[in-house]
């Protein structure tokens, strides 16, 4: 989400998986031998949540 404070600076926040939820588990049959326990294919990923926050001046 970016916000146009003037016509040169702006501020943007946002994120990822900003409940920092964790994906299913894997299936015992593919979590190869305990390394990997969440599922790889899942989209909410298994590093957390993750913020950032930008301010920008354009000339």
């Amino acid at each position: 989400m970016e916000y146009r404070i003037s016509p040169q600076w702006s501020v943007a926040v946002g994120g990822q998986n900003l409940t920092d939820n964790y994906p299913d588990l894997s299936n015992e049959d593919i979590h190869y031998f305990g390394n990997l326990p969440y599922d790889v294919l899942s989209p909410i990923g298994s590093n957390g949540a993750y913020w950032y926050g930008r301010v920008r001046f354009t000339f």
